[in-house]
């Protein structure tokens, strides 16, 4: 047999099951199991009898996603199953919807004849002070109306530029006293030679902006200053002035106060994957008791009220609106007394005030939602406020207890497949596949094998898909006996040439299910329910083909 040890490949990759019973086709193998060591078939004798593999399918194998979405299973007092299918909350950003805009001031400093005139008495080395004061104002982010109080500066810079068209030294000291750092104001200075221009630029990180003007207004950004202009080598003046640029660019706040104005923004569309269904193509299910729970985290400091313009089920052949939504939906936001603590608004959905429990009859396997917010709805002039923290969240959460009954649920599953390269060698093949359904779910199977462009070549079982029964049920639909089913498949050298000849590299499965008794019944799936699948070969290979 030790020539023999190297053909252990055998033709079957194994068997596949979509959903909750579908046979799952596997590849590796496994850990032997006694009823498979000893297949007999009468008039021949094995030259080789393999287990390929002893397989235990629960409800979370099979029906939770493996990436992406968050799922589990959970299980009450009772053992019942529930499913729960969690979108990955997508969060909004303030900086996102919120911003101090690029800002541009300009300002003019003349200097009158009156002031040239003194200038011009000066000795050289002296010089004259012209001051001035200059209130800009800030264009604020935001929807209509909206105004900006204070903001601290995470972030950005502060440029100004300055000329002059003076006939001698102009030494420029700004000081700008909405902007304050450790308890200093914000200073700037330059120095401009005659008919000449300077600029300079300064981070702002660190900095509180108070755009209220000492409390009096909002949306100011107020500087004060002064010229120094000083007498050199005996210059004149008749009149002239300096021009100032001051710019605020790239800002990013820490923290922003003020009214924002009505606005509105708009999530992104998302999508919660409900794994249980990807495979379905017909029939339908109903759970008894489904719940569907949405939060909406806020720590947007802004009466908000939320809108969702999409909430539907989709499956592979039918879209459903969801109802029963809160509308308007008005969103708690945090308060000015503790603003970063964000608060959390839920809204719950059953059979009792939506569709829901109707919402996967179609065998919805797609949640598509999204949302919609408007800011300060309803105007008004109240404190608004957010960090560079706060977020706009939505999360939905499906939760669906494995109670109900499925009628003719149709399902198609394909997989990979790799023909051993020894076709010449075999004579003939047993295939045992023996199944222990422990499942209230009864399904009719059929395994296809096709080639790459998944035009069918053959089928495992001639004559039709093949049975597997359910597991008996008690009063209460809870299996208290599993069902045993052996189906034996011969496959003679024919077959496993055509396979080879025509490129099998995929196996498709089909099943329909069907809750007890033909869906007749609601049945509960509990943490104690699976599927036990166990496949075998038994084959005879001519090794002097």
């Amino acid at each position: 047999m030790s020539g023999l040890q190297s053909r252990r490949n055998v033709f079957l990759s194994g068997l596949a099951a979509s959903g909750f019973g579908c046979l799952f086709l596997l590849a590796s193998c496994q850990n032997p199991f006694n009823d498979m060591k000893n297949i007999k078939a009468s008039g021949w004798n094995p030259d080789l009898a393999v287990p390929l593999v002893n397989s235990y399918l629960s409800i979370d194998r099979l029906a939770l996603p493996q990436s992406g979405n968050i799922g589990f299973a959970a299980a009450d007092s009772t053992g019942l199953v529930t499913l729960v299918y969690e979108g990955n909350a997508y969060s909004l950003k303030a900086e996102d919807v919120l911003s101090l805009p690029d800002q541009h001031f300009n300002q003019a400093i003349n200097v009158n004849g009156a002031t040239a005139a003194a200038f011009n008495m000066l000795p050289n080395g002296d010089s004259i002070v012209v001051p001035f004061t200059a209130v800009f104002d800030v264009v604020p982010g935001g929807g209509t109306n909206a105004t900006f109080d204070s903001m601290m500066m995470k972030s950005g810079s502060l440029n100004f530029s300055t000329s002059s068209n003076l006939n001698t030294q102009v030494k420029m000291q700004l000081q700008f006293t909405a902007a304050v750092k450790t308890g200093s104001a914000l200073r700037c200075n330059a120095t401009l030679p005659g008919n000449g221009s300077s600029s300079t630029s300064t981070a702002l990180d660190g900095y509180k902006f108070d755009f209220t003007h000492n409390g009096t207004a909002t949306n100011k950004f107020p500087v004060t200053g002064q010229l120094v202009l000083v007498k050199q080598n005996g210059s004149t003046l008749s009149s002239g002035q300096v021009t100032l640029d001051v710019q605020l660019t790239q800002t990013k706040f820490s923290y922003l106060y003020g009214h924002f104005g009505t606005f509105n923004v708009s999530l992104p569309t998302d999508t919660l994957n409900v794994k249980i269904f990807n495979s379905s193509q017909s029939g339908s299910f109903s759970f008894v008791n489904p719940k569907l729970r949405i939060a909406v985290v806020n720590s947007f400091g802004v009466t908000t009220r939320g809108t969702f313009t999409a909430f539907v089920g989709q499956s592979n052949n039918n879209t459903v609106q969801l109802n029963g939504l809160p509308t308007p939906w008005w969103i708690n936001a945090p308060q000015p007394q503790i603003p970063l603590q964000p608060q959390t608004t839920t809204a719950s959905l059953d059979n009792t005030n939506s569709n829901f429990a109707s919402f996967f009859t179609s065998l919805t396997n797609k949640i598509i939602y999204k949302l919609d917010a408007t800011f300060n709805p309803n105007g008004g002039s109240a404190c608004n406020f957010v960090y560079d923290s706060s977020r706009l969240a939505v999360n939905v959460k499906a939760e669906l207890p494995m109670w109900g009954c499925a009628q003719g649920v149709s399902m198609i599953d394909t997989l990979p497949f790799e023909l051993p390269a020894y076709a010449n060698d075999l004579e003939r093949a047993l295939i045992r596949v023996n199944i222990e359904n422990g499942f209230p779910l009864e399904a009719n199977v059929q395994v296809y094998f096709a080639d790459t462009a998944n035009n069918v070549i053959d089928s495992l079982v001639t004559g039709g898909a093949y049975t597997i029964a359910s597991g008996q049920i008690n009063a209460n639909g809870k299996v208290d006996q599993s069902a045993s089913s052996i189906t034996d498949v011969s496959v003679d050298k024919g077959r496993w040439q055509n396979l080879y000849d025509r490129g099998a590299k995929k196996i498709i499965v089909k099943g329909t299910l069907s809750s007890y008794q033909n869906g007749g019944c609601n049945v509960r799936i509990y943490n104690t329910d699976g599927l036990r699948v166990r496949l075998g070969v038994q084959a005879v290979l001519n090794i002097h083909a």
